[in-house]
């Protein structure tokens, strides 16, 4: 990176203003309050958390997106219908137990080039009221798309007032699926190559788990398809294996 200037930005738009009002009390569900880790940043699990990732073709989301959104397929994008398979296969492994409600974080960082440093990701909730392992996918794929919660304003005011300073997991304290399909990931560039394939993965995750979508690389054939990083308690990834090969035809 010898020889690349740093852009100053000194007058950066500012990010995440509140769309709730401050009168609002609930608590985020996006976040669970957990005990003091100090400087680990990681909290203990109960269970073992291990991470797969696998691509899914643009064969495969052609399949998905033309079979079960016919009428109107421009108004799901591939992070919605992704998200919508693995939150229906995880709620058949656990044999609708839940969850019904979701964390959807995604970036909206306003510009996403921009090389300062700055917390443009927005965290929002999903809550479903039905059984999500009966429901048509298009249905649960709908709901993702068009009732998220946005919760950053509710996290402002919850942080704001945490005199005591408190120690708050985000990924994984629900089900969270994190869209990165709109960074440009690819975007690196070392002694003149770019890479061939990206991926993301984090630690800490809590016991509820975390998908991770980001995008193919654009050159590789003019082919979209999508990375998915899943991190989730052991036991239960060995069953959405199983899952996904019948529903889905997706190996991981």
């Amino acid at each position: 990176m010898a020889g690349k200037q740093v852009p100053l930005q000194p007058n950066s738009p500012a990010h995440n203003i509140s769309q709730f009002p401050t009168s609002i009390s609930r608590k985020p569900f996006s976040l669970k309050k957990v005990d003091p880790v100090g400087d680990y940043w990681l909290t203990p699990n109960n269970s073992k958390m291990v991470t797969y990732s696998f691509r899914i073709t643009a064969k495969q989301l052609h399949y998905y997106i033309t079979t079960y959104f016919i009428h109107d397929p421009n108004k799901i994008s591939d992070f919605e219908i992704i998200s919508a398979m693995l939150w229906q296969s995880l709620s058949k492994v656990r044999e609708d137990s839940g969850p019904n409600i979701v964390t959807i974080c995604s970036n909206n960082s306003v510009d996403k080039m921009a090389m300062l440093p700055g917390n443009g990701m927005t965290l929002s909730t999903v809550e479903a009221d039905f059984c999500v392992s009966k429901v048509e996918i298009g249905e649960l794929a709908k709901l993702i798309a068009e009732k998220k919660m946005d919760e950053n304003g509710l996290i402002g005011e919850l942080i704001k007032g945490d005199e005591v300073r408190s120690d708050f997991l985000v990924y994984g304290a629900n089900l969270t699926f994190v869209n990165l399909e709109g960074m440009n990931v690819y975007g690196i560039e070392m002694k003149g190559l770019k890479p061939v394939c990206v991926n993301y993965m984090m630690d800490g995750v809590g016991e509820e788990g975390t998908v991770v979508v980001l995008p193919s690389n654009e050159k590789d054939g003019g082919n979209n398809w999508k990375m998915v990083t899943i991190t989730l308690p052991q036991h239960l990834l060995l069953k959405l294996n199983n899952i996904l090969q019948i529903d889905w035809n997706i190996v991981i």
